[in-house]
């Protein structure tokens, strides 16, 4: 008796010869009669007859042929991602897995690419929007000092002393 091929193969042509295996990285129905019915993996698309990985900050959920999906603005992804809540944020920004992110507020920075918080300066210090580590934070005006650590903090200036700018300049 004739027998359909198994899923993952395929065989184009009438006879008793063997099932194909679809390409790497794609699968087929049972009963598929040709290479066209092979169908890349989630995570995976059809690039010169072979499925390739999704690249940096793309995703794909299902199986089929057509071209990953971006994930939203501001975040990236592993390669071969399948889920969108694998885009994950971006240092400097922050929100939920698979978006949307948003930037760190000024006086906050964010190293990780993920869905953590951004992390405050340092006491009397301050950061320029979607800042992505301890070292942008400079101490504002009336204080000094250099920022390379969380541990770090500004000093005032002292007294008769002034300094009218942001960052680390003597008073």
């Amino acid at each position: 008796s004739c027998d359909p091929c198994e899923a993952g193969t395929y065989k184009d042509v009438s006879g008793n010869g063997n099932c194909l295996s679809c390409p790497t990285h794609s699968t087929s129905l049972a009963g598929s009669t040709s290479v066209d019915e092979c169908l890349c993996n989630p995570g995976y698309y059809l690039l010169n007859g072979q499925c390739e990985q999704c690249g940096p900050a793309k995703y794909k959920t299902y199986h089929g042929n057509t071209g990953c999906s971006d994930c939203p603005a501001f975040s990236t992804s592993s390669l071969g991602s399948t889920l969108l809540s694998q885009c994950l944020c971006s240092p400097g920004y922050t929100g939920a897995d698979g978006g949307p992110c948003f930037q760190c507020a000024e006086g906050k920075y964010k190293p990780s690419t993920d869905s953590q918080a951004c992390t405050d300066c340092p006491t009397h210090a301050t950061s320029v929007l979607a800042s992505t580590a301890v070292t942008d934070c400079e101490c504002n005006p009336g204080y000094t000092g250099t920022i390379t650590s969380s541990t770090d903090t500004c000093s005032a200036c002292s007294e008769g002393e002034h300094k009218p700018s942001t960052g680390p300049d003597a008073c």
